[in-house]
């Protein structure tokens, strides 16, 4: 029976490739952790140069949905929620947070979306 999984395909990469594969692969996620942490201290300056509580910053309904299913359209209606909540019209929220969610995408997925969206404020 063939097994099939990341430590196969690790096994298999690091057996052919040699222990490069492996440093690489290393290098990258520290690089990558690093990058986090420098943004994690970034965020938090310009939150208090802003003067807004950090903790309850990154505690908002729309962060924490965004952060753990690592989807900025599953979280849409979540924002739209919560900028509505803090004062927007909705008409600028039905229309800003999506054109801004789609406009951050590239390639053909994109020109799909512009013209479903499109298509929703024209009612074509």
């Amino acid at each position: 029976m063939r097994q099939s999984g990341f430590f196969s395909i690790s096994a298999t990469a690091f057996g052919s490739q040699g222990l490069a594969t492996f440093q690489s692969l290393l290098k990258f996620t520290l690089v990558f952790c690093w990058y986090c942490i420098i943004m994690v201290f970034v965020y938090t300056a310009f939150l208090k140069f802003l003067k807004t509580p950090v903790l309850a910053f990154f505690k908002q309904e729309a962060y924490t949905t965004a952060f753990f299913t690592s989807s900025s359209i599953a979280s849409l209606p979540i924002a739209i929620r919560s900028v509505k909540k803090a004062g927007v019209s909705e008409t600028t929220a039905n229309f800003a947070l999506p054109l801004g969610l789609f406009s951050t995408q590239t390639g053909e997925h994109c020109a799909w979306e512009y013209y479903w969206f499109l298509q929703q404020i024209l009612q074509i």
